[in-house]
């Protein structure tokens, strides 16, 4: 009996390890660039069916008077239909470069089936030019 539970106990330890060591970004990277010159919703990855996108980093420079920003997933286009938001409104600095993620671990991730846009916003032509790394999973 004590076998069976060092054994079990054994075995669960692997099995953690095993999924510790499985980071989600490091599965078939994929890249968008980013490149929206005025205040608009714009699709980054269109929706695939029964997949999620899964965003692991992000690195762009926001320009205009009063830049906003935020990421949503929907489908449609634009994200129109079910959208939801997937975080605040951010306002930087004009012509700051945000930089977030971009190591093994995932930063936020669609629902099943949603597309992912960027809603920038702002005035005097709010520009949003940089890159977003990303995997496919079901």
């Amino acid at each position: 009996m004590k076998r069976l539970v060092l054994l079990a106990i054994a075995s669960v330890f692997i099995l953690v390890q095993y999924a510790l060591a499985d980071n989600i970004c490091d599965h078939a990277m994929q890249f968008v660039p980013i490149s929206v010159a005025t205040a608009a919703t714009t699709q980054l990855v269109a929706p695939v069916t029964n997949q999620r996108i899964v965003v692991c980093g992000y690195d762009f420079t926001i320009a205009g008077t009063s830049p906003t920003y935020e990421f949503e997933y929907g489908t449609g286009s634009t994200c129109g239909t079910g959208t939801t938001a997937m975080t605040g409104t951010y306002a930087p600095t004009s012509g700051t470069q945000t930089h977030f993620g971009g190591g093994d671990s995932p930063i936020m991730a669609t629902a099943s089936g949603q597309g992912l846009c960027l809603v920038n916003g702002g005035t005097g032509s709010p520009a949003v030019d940089g890159v977003l790394d990303y995997v496919i999973i079901q």
